[in-house]
């Protein structure tokens, strides 16, 4: 007799959410007629309903929405921009944000899991970027990533042996850049 145990890969991953995502544009002389340029207000966010994951080892299913975790998904997240833009010049500021949620939600299933404070308050983001056409050929930009210098929350992982999550949350701090494109 024999017994050969192959692979088998029964781990199960499903999401269920939405994902909304719109644009506007408002030339300014609509609303006055000496005013210049036009307004651009832009927006894309994701809600989640659910993310259920099994390990496919016998383990219970969990709903990791809600664990803002690199092994979940945060509830909401969106990216809303306003542009100011006349001729060449532009002007836009840039919001992100992350929902409150869970540092782990498998944490307070059993006591030798358990953890004090498991939650993770809403995070905001703001960027601000300024360009400028130079003549036909040359852009000139600048901008300021995560203008208030928002540390992110501490999201210690057992797992993944991080700190936080670097896939939702800035690790980096603030952070300029400046630059020029050319078209040849």
């Amino acid at each position: 007799t024999a017994y050969n145990a192959r692979y088998l890969n029964a781990a199960s991953l499903r999401t269920n959410g939405l994902d909304i995502a719109g644009n506007y544009r408002l030339p300014l002389d609509t609303i006055h007629d000496g005013w210049k340029g036009s307004l651009t207000l832009s927006f894309s966010g994701t809600y989640v309903f659910h993310h259920y994951s099994n390990l496919g080892n016998g383990s219970a299913t969990i709903d990791y929405v809600r664990d803002n975790s690199p092994a979940g998904l945060p509830r909401f997240r969106s990216n809303t921009s306003l542009t100011y833009q006349r001729g060449g010049f532009s002007l836009t500021g840039q919001v992100t944000t992350i929902s409150a949620g869970n540092i782990d939600n498998t944490a307070n299933l059993n006591a030798a899991t358990s953890i004090n404070t498991n939650r993770v308050p809403a995070y905001q983001y703001l960027n601000l970027q300024i360009s400028q056409e130079v003549g036909e050929r040359f852009r000139l930009f600048a901008g300021v990533n995560n203008v208030f210098n928002t540390a992110p929350p501490a999201l210690p992982s057992t797992t993944v042996f991080t700190l936080t999550n670097g896939i939702y949350y800035d690790t980096i701090g603030r952070a300029f850049t400046l630059g020029a494109n050319v078209r040849f």
